[in-house]
């Protein structure tokens, strides 16, 4: 037997004032200030000089080595006013930088990445 209900959705309105929490991590996410995160290089860094570098074994195994020993030690983060814990950064705003790909990806944006209006 089968057993159907019936529910009236109410038309509410919400805004972002009524979720204090949420309103001040969206103020802080668009008008906060932008940091570089070098947790991830230090630690694959460290990593390769223990290993003693890039020709220790294949790349494969080499970059999940890498990424184990990355996840073992990085550091957890909870930052004060938080609605959830974790971060992929050591930074509340951050931007990663990943070293095995030559950081190619923040090379044009180092010039103008302190002076432009907007973070993208």
């Amino acid at each position: 037997m089968v057993v159907y209900f019936q529910m009236e959705y109410q038309n509410i309105d919400y805004n972002l004032d009524e979720f204090q929490g949420l309103k001040e991590f969206r103020e802080y996410m668009v008008s906060g200030p932008v940091d570089l995160c070098i947790e991830r290089a230090k630690l694959l860094t460290e990593f390769l000089k223990k290993k003693g570098g890039l020709d220790y074994t294949d790349p494969f195994t080499r970059q999940a080595e890498a990424l184990y020993y990355i996840l073992e030690n990085k550091k957890p983060n909870i930052f004060p006013g938080e609605l959830l814990a974790g971060s992929t950064t050591s930074k509340r705003k951050g931007v990663l930088i990943y070293p095995e790909f030559l950081g190619l990806g923040i090379w044009p944006e180092l010039l103008s990445i302190s002076i432009r209006e907007k973070n993208p």
